[in-house]
This record gives structure tokens, sequence and C-alpha cells, in this order.
């Protein structure tokens, strides 16, 4: 089974990309976005990041936004005209292997994409090979699963299910989810500081069920790796899942604080 970002473009745009706004005034605040500056999203998606950069650094500043999926980058284009912007440029490539020149941009900025690019690594040295120097690099992600409900809850229990399934799901979407680790990562990169900060939100759901329905339609690397597992497995997860999640509950609702951590790099 193959599922790709383009299968759940649609759904994201739905559902996760309202839960991934609230953490965005926050990355744009630390990008210290100005009028005229040259500004890169790496990994846009639906575009969320781009808009919002892209209003403020006008009259002269441009955006390009890049991402390898098709549909994505067919529901960025929507939100840019539903927008009226015109400095906004759209672009498909991958992270590890962006097609432009060095030392281009004042900014660039990665909201919730690093995580699941295939080459952190390669990724960030790409990110800071297009940075102007001195230039700034913004860079949202995920905080560990103990403090990224949301996400960590599915994730923990998909692991804890099948002994075999680390090899499955390298590497972890969790991996840079502390203060050292993405400290560490945006070091080995190059970057002459750097400074760390954390911010939370909640996601809510009105039933157990809802939590898991919406991830499995918006996450394709938890549907491949679940594709692996059979009937019974699949099952048994659910139930294990439902469990978890419903212990979280208050009142008519259940509330899953999850911790983003936010990286300002300077080149």
């Amino acid at each position: 089974m193959n599922i790709g970002w383009d299968e759940v473009a649609d759904d994201y745009k739905d559902i996760t990309v309202p839960f991934l706004a609230q953490y965005l005034p926050k990355l744009i605040e630390l990008a210290d976005l100005g009028p005229d500056l040259n500004v890169l999203d790496v990994g846009t998606g639906t575009g969320l990041a781009a808009v919002e950069a892209a209003k403020r650094i006008l009259p002269e500043g441009r955006v390009l936004a890049t991402d390898f999926s098709v549909r994505m980058l067919s529901h960025a284009r929507a939100l840019i005209d539903d927008n009226q912007l015109t400095n906004i440029d759209i672009y498909a490539m991958t992270a590890e292997d962006l097609d432009i020149h060095s030392e281009t941009f004042d900014r660039v900025i990665c909201n919730f994409s690093l995580p699941f690019f295939q080459d952190r690594k390669k990724a960030l040295d790409e990110m800071f090979r297009v940075l102007k120097p001195e230039g700034k690099a913004a860079i949202s992600i995920w905080a560990d699963r103990e403090n990224c409900l949301v996400l960590g809850i599915m994730d923990a229990i998909v692991q804890e299910t099948v002994s075999d399934l680390e090899n499955l799901i390298k590497p972890s979407l969790f991996d840079l989810g502390t203060d050292d680790a993405i400290s560490t990562a945006l070091d080995d990169t190059g970057f002459s500081s750097f400074e760390i900060h954390h911010e939370t939100h909640t996601a809510r759901y009105k039933k157990a069920e809802d939590y898991w329905e919406k991830l499995y339609r918006t996450g394709p690397d938890l549907r491949e790796t679940l594709s692996e597992f059979s009937e019974e497995q699949v099952a048994h997860i659910r139930k294990r899942v439902l469990t978890e999640v419903e212990k979280h509950r208050q009142g008519d609702k259940i509330i899953l604080p999850s911790e983003a951590l936010i990286a300002i790099a300077i080149k």
C-alpha cells in the first residue's frame, strides 16, 4: 500500500490546517518578517505560512513556496488566490534538493514539515545553503510525544504493538522534539546562533473515534504503517488508542494539549 501526501491533501486542508493555524502567529512573529524581504517556505503544504508571510513583506518582498505534493500545491494556489496576493511563487521540489541558487533568501520558514522529510539533515543543509549571510530560519516542529498528545498517543501505541514496527516508520516524528535534539541538528548544520521557543495549543474532540478517524485520514505515514498489520492487529491498536484518548476527556470534550518547538536560527 503506497499512500502519499497527494492522497490525503484534501482532508489535511480541512482537518489538520485549522489546528496548525493556532501555532502560526508565533512562527511568523519570531521569523521577524518585514517589508521587501525575500522568503522561502519549505514544505508549504496548503500554503498557510506562505500566505501570512507574504502579507508582511509587502510591497516589494516575495515568497517562494515549495512542496513535492502537487495536490497540496493546488490548495496553496487556491489560498493565494483567495487572499488576492501576487507576491508568492509556487514550485514543486523536494526539501532535500532545492533548485535554488545559494544565498538567495533573507528568511526561510518551515512550518511543521521538517519531521516528514525523507532526509532531515539534507533538508536543513539546503535551508542553510539558500539563506543569505546573517539570514534567519524559523522552523516549527512537534515536541516529544509525551508533550504532543495529538500525535503522541497514536504513535506510542502503534510502536508498542508490534515489536518490529521500528523498522517500518523510522525516523520518528519526534526525533528532533527536544531543545537538545533540534539545537544539535542546527549546530551541525552550521547556524551561528539559535534559540528554541515553546508553544502549546489544544486539539479537541467530541469522541475518541473522531481522533482515530482524523489522524487516519490525514496521516500517510500512519496509513502506510497500519497497512502492514493484520486486521486483528489494527483492531487491537484502535481499541487501545480509543481507551487512552478517552482518559483525556474533560466534560463533553476530549482535550489534548500539544506542544510545538519553534527554532529560530541565524546563518
